[in-house]
């Protein structure tokens, strides 16, 4: 312990007793009065030696108050403190909990790592508590709370499916404690499964004099038998299964009320492929383990098979027939007016009609089908256009024709990306009313309309003024732009892995939970699908590295203590016995 003072020039101020001590020690000169000698006689024999003793303690005791009142405030101008070391990190402590899939490991007597994790926590816990849950996205949860706080959040709390961030995690947490001293613990497998090491931010935050400790939840190597990766293509699905144990295992996958076996070595991955036949899929591990989230998988495909389209047009394009047979699992019916036959079609595409063949509502009912059914149509450019009455089923007033030029896109979405339109000598000049996607000379080339529940496009290029059709990107357009269309996502876009964010309609979603999810009518899957999260026996290869105990170890730190505040609050009281004293006589 070292007391110091930050004013050296506040000792002066005890030059202010002189004047103190000496207007106490000046008498006033003593006046001679006459009294009757009886009358001294009579008050002198009613007072003793000892309240006579008592007078003159009193008089003492009021001066040795005022006394010690101006030396207590001469010596707070001095600013004195006291340093010493002692154990205070320990009163403030950042938790970081994690809460991912792995978490859920079991443990001798059916504890998981998260149990194991939070009763650590709670046996740590002290008089300032902040709680980081370790997550793919870190969260903080709880900050300065007490220990029963803490302990009542906790008890309410459950892992999620999620994967590892801990470096993110421990930058958080030591964001906490850049003005506050205090410590940070860590409750963890240690299973890094993304971002960066993580022993660089603890060595960041540890430069910065904030500890870290690391609590590790592994008490032993456990089994784990799973599905670490998904590749889906049309109706292919590939797995990926990891054979985590240090033997050979035979596995048996249960699929499409199928069960299939296939051996894996120790440690070693093996491919497993199968096609889709529904439009939910279950694919599941039936061996049991110590970690079940990653023994599954399910897929969902959110349409059918088939994409029906009806091609209506007196004169069809040889090269939009021949780019929608290329497509698989689309069926294509041609109609040539006045013949136009009803049935359940996905999109509709209206080429070159003749005006004298179109029968009335025969785009009134496409019209009305797109509109309350969430289907898709397509107007193709052609020479009669303008003599056609499509009935509302696309808002555009058609001019004449004018010179185009070379085409820029607009905005670049599914089915513009990467693709070259090149240049187009004539269009239509229209009025737009829709969204346009792409243009050239200032006139819509392709544009796209919201109908309803469901769209249509108008699509402007003319064969006889472009080599559009005869380029790489024509069959690559046309794709897209019908899966587009009927909203037919990438299986793999559909089916995410633990961690992803899911962004709909400026709607950010994190999926920490494995399962289905139906999200404006669309519905999704999320799986583990996470080696590094899977592999539950990992353990961080690196000498520097040393995990805490049952037991945090104290750590001393040196303190300064201000003293102004405690004498403050000294001469307050002082003060107070003063004004009690000075009562006591009589005087106020």
């Amino acid at each position: 312990m070292v007391f110091e003072f930050l004013n050296n020039l506040g000792w002066f101020a005890f030059l202010s007793l002189i004047p103190f001590i000496i207007i106490y020690l000046i008498k006033p000169t003593p006046s001679t009065l006459k009294v009757p000698s009886l009358m001294f006689f009579m008050q002198h024999t009613k007072q003793s030696k000892a309240a006579s003793w008592l007078k003159y303690l009193f008089r003492d005791l009021l001066f040795l108050l005022q006394l010690l009142v101006l030396l207590l405030l001469s010596f707070t101008i001095t600013q004195p403190f006291f340093s010493a070391f002692t154990d205070v990190v320990s009163d403030n402590i950042v938790f970081v909990l994690d809460t991912s899939a792995s978490s859920k490991v079991l443990e001798d007597k059916d504890l998981s790592r998260f149990d194991i994790a939070k009763e650590k926590i709670e046996e740590f816990a002290t008089s300032e508590n902040s709680l980081v849950l370790l997550k793919s996205e870190p969260i903080l949860a709880l900050q300065g709370v007490s220990k029963g706080e803490l302990k009542r959040y906790l008890s309410r709390l459950e892992p999620s499916d999620d994967v590892t961030d801990i470096s993110s995690a421990i930058s958080l947490a030591g964001t906490l404690l850049e003005k506050d001293q205090g410590r940070i613990v860590v409750v963890s497998d240690f299973a890094n499964s993304k971002g960066s090491d993580f022993i660089n931010s603890k060595s960041l935050v540890e430069s910065k004099g904030v500890d870290v400790d690391l609590v590790d939840t592994k008490i032993s190597n456990r089994s784990n038998l799973g599905i670490v990766d998904m590749i889906i293509s049309e109706d292919t699905v590939n797995l990926y299964i990891k054979n985590f144990n240090n033997k050979t295992e035979k596995v048996s996958l249960k699929f499409n009320n199928e069960l299939k076996e296939i051996n894996i070595n120790a440690n070693e991955v093996e491919p497993f492929v199968f096609k889709l036949k529904d439009n939910l899929t279950r694919v599941e591990i039936v061996n049991k383990d110590d970690f079940l989230i990653d023994n599954s998988v399910t897929i969902v495909k959110p349409y059918s098979n088939s994409i029906n389209v009806l091609y209506i047009a007196n004169t069809p394009s040889k090269y939009i027939k021949a780019v929608l047979n290329s497509i698989d699992n689309l069926n294509l019916v041609i109609a040539t007016p006045p013949v136009v036959p009803k049935g359940d079609y996905d999109l509709y595409i209206i080429g070159d009609v003749n005006k004298k063949d179109i029968v009335f509502d025969t785009f009134g009912a496409i019209k009305r089908d797109v509109e309350e059914n969430g289907k898709a149509a397509i107007i193709l450019s052609n020479p009669h256009i303008k003599d056609i009455d499509f009935e509302g089923l696309i808002t555009l007033n058609f001019n004449d024709l004018v010179n185009g030029g070379s085409t820029s896109i607009n905005q670049i979405n599914k089915f513009t990306k990467d693709v070259e339109f090149g240049e187009v000598k004539k269009v239509y000049s229209v009025e737009s009313k829709g969204n346009v996607i792409v243009e050239t000379s200032n006139q819509s080339v392709v544009e796209l309309f919201k109908l309803g529940k469901g769209k249509t496009v108008y699509y402007g290029i003319m064969e006889h003024y472009s080599d559009f059709h005869l380029t790489p990107s024509y069959p690559f357009f046309w794709n897209n732009l019908i899966r587009f269309l009927l909203d037919r996502k990438d299986l793999n876009e559909v089916n995410l892995k633990a961690g992803d964010t899911l962004v709909l309609d400026n709607q950010t979603i994190v999926l920490d939970k494995v399962g289905v999810y139906d999200v404006n009518n669309a519905k999704f899957a999320m799986n583990l699908l996470n080696e590094k999260e899977s592999d539950i026996n990992f353990v961080y290869q690196n000498k520097d590295i040393e995990y805490s105990g049952s037991e945090l170890e104290r750590v001393k730190t040196e303190v300064d203590y201000d003293l102004n505040f405690y004498i403050t609050i000294l001469v307050t009281f002082l003060v107070l016995i003063e004004f009690i004293y000075i009562k006591f006589r009589g005087e106020i």
